[in-house]
């Protein structure tokens, strides 16, 4: 199945209730989680990097992280979620 993703934006506290929704998948919780409040305080202050809310038809559908990295040989390291 392919998805066209008709936008990406940052990441907002409101977007919280569904992320939470997300990870009460066993597989995804036990591979990427947990999701929890010290989860979300940690991406609002975060200064290295940004999570990007990807959505198709208003609806999100991918949680993309960039990590800023320092070193000059490797720009940023990205995870989807």
């Amino acid at each position: 199945m392919a998805i066209s993703a008709n936008g990406a934006r940052e990441f907002l506290a409101d977007d919280w209730p569904w992320v939470q929704e997300w990870f009460q998948d066993p597989l995804l919780n036990r591979e990427l989680g947990p999701m929890d409040q010290e989860w979300l305080e940690a991406i609002i202050a975060e200064d290295n990097g940004v999570q990007l809310v990807v959505s198709t038809g208003g609806e999100p559908v991918a949680l993309l992280g960039c990590v800023w990295v320092r070193i000059y040989y490797i720009p940023l390291t990205i995870s989807l979620i």
